[in-house]
């Protein structure tokens, strides 16, 4: 197994339906949120051919309660216009949940 195939499994990661994923900014340039973890985003952006496997990222974002979450971290794999980013400051457990328990009481079979 390798080390990306391990940390895939390491957090939980809660999957943003559409119409609720949030925005980063990065060098100007926003990126929505795919899903999200303790040690890791994933973000969709239009066009990230300027980014590179290794770099590091610093951008924040917020969750749905208004809670900015500062994500730092190195991009790990990039592909069809979206990046995997493990972070460097986790993000604490109980934000996740928090983020998900909104989601469950707002969309019908989001689990």
């Amino acid at each position: 197994m390798n080390h990306e195939a391990k940390d895939r499994r390491e957090f939980f990661r809660i999957k943003y339906p559409r119409s609720e994923r949030r925005y980063v900014n990065i060098n100007g340039r926003n990126f929505r949120v795919l899903d999200l973890s303790s040690g890791g985003v994933k973000l969709y952006g239009e066009d990230v051919s300027e980014f590179k496997v290794g770099q590091i990222i610093d951008a924040e974002t917020s969750l749905h309660d208004e809670t900015t979450l500062y994500l730092f971290g190195k991009i790990i794999r990039i592909e069809n216009n979206e990046m995997a980013v493990r972070l460097s400051t986790p993000i604490p457990g109980d934000k996740i949940i928090n983020e998900q328990r909104y989601l469950i009481n707002n969309y019908t079979g989001y689990q």
